[in-house]
């Protein structure tokens, strides 16, 4: 979106969001530039949110780092939030979380200060924070993030969409069934899960991302003698990559060729030519889901499959 040159200048801040069904409504999800969510462990999934356009006073609650959402928020050597991680994760962060790969605060360490605990929910799921808060924290130890890096190519749509609000998709987190129905007036996709509309608990406003991008990766049992579940995830390599955009779906892949490399949306290849999938202007929710996760696209005008896929459970799933 057009933004002035020091809104533009703004480093990125990422922070991880709790989605456990106790830490719903979520707040600050509505004023994110980018949104990624994808499995922790026991079938419950996780939001790690990407402020730099827009600030948001509240947001949280705010959760533990994994390792895979270090690899995202690398690409934009972001300063990073969450409330302690996994081993990998935090051993990660004091590996390269001086601005090698992002600028590491941890959350539990400023408990009463920039972080902060409510009192109508229970722990961990009542730990919050705010931009404002973020940024004051993030000069007081020194950091130097940069601006914001153009993470994905955006283009404005070339068509009026013919789609009405038929059209949507839907998948499964474990327990978290994740519905988006595109509304052909604000050409957005509202989102909802487990049949409630998400919406910003800040600001009372649904939250209706401009695009809605779903990666499939490969994860499998992290087996790091904990006894959580926690996950691995292949994320140096590639995969198939949905992209609803306007009232569009692009069929492509994602790439992502190191650990803090940028994550692509390419067209499918044809020889050694690549070419990048534009998304429209606007906030981005990027969904990961593990590979062979149904992903149900309702379309109207398109054919009937032949076939309904086979469910694929991730490790860590309900039976």
């Amino acid at each position: 979106m057009p933004v002035s040159p020091a809104v533009a200048g703004r480093p990125v801040v990422a922070v991880m969001i709790d989605d456990q069904a106790d830490a719903r409504p979520q707040s600050g999800l509505g004023a994110a530039d980018i949104v990624w969510q994808a499995p922790a462990e026991g079938g419950i999934p996780r939001f790690m949110a990407l402020f730099s356009s827009r600030p948001a006073p509240i947001i949280g609650p705010v959760r533990s780092a994994r390792l895979y959402f270090i690899a995202w928020a690398a690409e934009q050597r972001a300063v990073y939030a969450h409330a302690g991680g996994s081993p990998g994760a935090l051993a990660e962060l004091w590996a390269t979380g001086a601005g090698t790969t992002v600028w590491n605060i941890e959350g539990l360490a400023y408990v009463g200060g920039p972080f902060y605990r409510t009192a109508d929910r229970w722990a961990p799921h009542n730990l919050y924070t705010g931009s404002k808060e973020l940024a004051a924290l993030a000069k007081s130890l020194g950091y130097a993030p940069e601006a914001a890096r153009p993470a994905f190519v955006f283009a404005p749509a070339t068509a009026a969409s013919t789609h009405g609000a038929e059209f949507g998709i839907s998948f499964s987190y474990g327990g978290t069934e994740v519905h988006y129905t595109f509304d052909p007036a604000t050409r957005t996709y509202p989102r909802a899960e487990n049949g409630v509309a998400t919406t910003d608990a800040a600001t009372g406003d649904p939250v209706a991302p401009t695009n809605v991008v779903v990666l499939s990766v490969p994860f499998n049992p992290l087996n790091d003698g904990s006894g959580h579940g926690r996950l691995d995830a292949g994320l140096v390599g590639e995969g198939e990559a949905l992209v609803f955009r306007a009232g569009e779906l692009v069929r492509g892949r994602w790439r992502k060729t190191a650990f803090d490399a940028p994550t692509e949306l390419l067209l499918p290849a044809s020889g050694e030519r690549t070419t990048p999938i534009a998304l429209v202007p606007g906030q981005t929710f990027v969904q990961v889901v593990p590979t062979g996760t149904p992903i149900s696209v309702r379309d109207p005008a398109a054919p009937a499959p032949t076939a309904r896929p086979t469910p694929v459970p991730y490790p860590g799933s309900p039976s």
